[in-house]
């Protein structure tokens, strides 16, 4: 039985939500919710939703009080006002009065936000001997999420750099969703390495997950961008049709291109399929990695499928 992750959590109960099994998924949540290392903002968010929904106003509102008072998160005002979930408990004067914290701490963290770029140094090695690889956390995540799952190379003398997109859209929680306005971020953070340090030397890798392995492809198709090799994780790729014709233009950029997801992710599956067809047809060297009973995460194995990933792209 492969261990419980946040991603696991998230997905799993979303499936519940979904099939209408709300007790299970509540039951879900309150076995693992304090146990995963994730977005707790995010697993009381999802509680507090299902408790409305089953009609225990009581048990919500302790919970939204626990996220916005106890912890100090916050959520989306709008979101607030029009969710389904919360219909139970939006009219009681306590929901109205968290709701309006919320739209202050929002108001401040989107003038606050900006774009960062988190750095991790080999253990053995500088950053000038090191080849690099950049990886982007997913949507509706960040980069302290994500980010342990690329730790093992550094004991393979990698540099490791993680830029966080500004586009905040809750309590520690990010997006690509704007994909012109990600890759000027992430032309930024290139051009500021560059000033520094010899990141073309070893050959640059550009990974990601999910909505970040969507910014890292419209990158390389659409920005002049020119790693090595790209990297996708459980790949978000609803354009893959639209895209089909920028992505046949690749073979001029000499590149290698690995892709990994789950046969039970029903986002990424299909679209990690697409993109090794395409690739296949027009000669550009690919690895599809399909991981046997994977949904929408990194597989238990992830840094022995990396280095063979990444062993793949540098021979």
């Amino acid at each position: 039985m492969p261990e419980m992750t946040y991603f696991r959590l998230v997905h799993r109960a979303i499936d519940l939500y979904n099939e209408g099994k709300l007790e299970e998924a509540l039951h879900l949540i309150e076995k693992f919710g304090d146990v995963v290392e994730g977005n707790r903002a995010q697993i009381l968010n999802f509680k507090c939703c299902i408790a409305s929904r089953l009609g225990r106003t009581e048990m919500a509102m302790n919970i939204m009080r626990e996220a916005i008072v106890g912890t100090e998160y916050w959520y989306p005002y709008e979101y607030l006002l029009q969710d389904n979930d919360l219909k139970s408990i939006r009219d009681q004067k306590e929901f109205t009065d968290l709701a309006e914290i919320c739209r202050e701490r929002e108001i401040i963290a989107r003038k606050e936000v900006r774009a960062e770029l988190k750095l991790i140094m080999p253990l053995e090695r500088s950053f000038t001997q090191s080849p690099w690889l950049i990886a982007l956390h997913g949507n509706g995540d960040s980069v302290a999420l994500t980010e342990k799952n690329w730790h093992s190379l550094l004991l393979q003398g990698y540099s490791l750099a993680f830029p966080q997109s500004s586009q905040i859209t809750s309590h520690e929680t990010y997006t690509w969703n704007d994909l012109e306005k990600g890759l000027m971020e992430i032309n930024s953070h290139l051009n500021d390495l560059e000033k520094e340090h010899d990141i073309t030397g070893g050959g640059w890798v550009l990974s990601g997950f999910s909505g970040g392995a969507r910014l890292a492809l419209y990158s390389v198709l659409y920005g002049d961008l020119h790693p090595k090799g790209l990297i996708l994780i459980a790949p978000y790729l609803p354009e893959i049709k639209e895209w089909e014709g920028m992505v046949r233009n690749l073979t001029r950029k000499g590149l290698k291109i690995c892709v990994l997801c789950g046969d039970q992710d029903s986002i990424s599956f299909e679209a990690g399929k697409e993109v090794k067809r395409i690739l296949d047809e027009i000669g550009i060297p690919t690895m599809l990695q399909v991981v046997e009973g994977l949904d929408h995460d990194f597989p238990d194995d992830f840094a022995q499928r990396l280095s063979e990933m990444l062993e793949f792209i540098h021979n």
